[in-house]
């Protein structure tokens, strides 16, 4: 099938075209915080803390007087950058191990039984504790979700792998 055809039978469903018109929204905020918000998202402004919605600030302010919308927009880069390394991690480790329990029928058992293991705890806890391990940076973040992550492809891909 051409990727054409694929669009076209993915976008018939309003659901999927309502959250690829939400996730390229987020995108576009994201990329353009600087020129849409205009202000410094750590800037303090203690005189004006915890005011409204303005045409300053339009979705308010915090405690510190810093502006909302432009807070949660240069967040979104991070929110983003981490979601893009943890989903080319999580594919590109799960595939391998899956490729390799797959193939290599003596290193099956002991891999999927890993792969088991880790699955058996819940996603976000596992995350926090990882993250709690490892201190509190992007990288840990990333390693952490990738490694909660990846059993599940490697589960996928090594069941198309035997067939």
């Amino acid at each position: 099938m051409s990727l054409r055809i694929v669009l076209q039978k993915l976008f018939r469903r309003r659901i999927v075209l309502a959250a690829a018109l939400a996730l390229a929204l987020v995108i576009a905020v994201s990329l353009l915080a600087g020129p849409l918000s205009g202000l410094d998202p750590n800037e303090t402004a203690v005189a004006q803390r915890l005011n409204g919605p303005s045409a300053a600030h339009l979705l308010g302010t915090d405690e510190l007087g810093r502006d909302l919308f432009a807070r949660i927009a240069y967040g979104g880069r991070y929110s983003l950058t981490i979601a893009l390394l943890t989903a080319v991690g999580a594919v590109g480790a799960g595939t391998l191990l899956g490729l390799v329990a797959g193939f290599f029928r003596p290193l099956d058992a002991p891999v999927m039984r890993v792969v088991d293991a880790m699955m058996s705890f819940p996603d976000i806890l596992l995350a926090i504790a990882l993250v709690g391990i490892l201190g509190p940076s992007m990288l840990n973040v990333v390693l952490a979700l990738t490694l909660v992550y990846t059993p599940r492809v490697a589960r996928v891909v090594r069941a198309s792998t035997l067939v």
